[in-house]
């Protein structure tokens, strides 16, 4: 079980924050959820959607980091 808790924070607390980069390689094609709260606020200026969107997004973060914290404590 240690290799999913190392899986899962290398790759999904890191893919929270690369939006830019898959904007740079795939263009507006390629839709993550960095880049899906950046067009709620700036393209259709759905200011609530995005805020939700990056609230959830947090609580996961936090929920992962609780989670391998608690178990690596043991």
């Amino acid at each position: 079980m240690n290799g999913v808790r190392s899986g899962v924070q290398s790759v999904f607390i890191p893919s929270l924050s690369l939006f830019m980069l898959t904007r740079l390689i795939g263009g507006n094609r390629v839709i993550t959820l960095g880049t899906a709260i950046e067009q709620h606020f700036l393209t259709t200026q759905n200011w609530g959607m995005g805020s939700t969107i990056g609230v959830v997004l947090i609580i996961a973060m936090l929920l992962i980091m609780w989670a391998t914290k608690e178990r690596r404590d043991r």
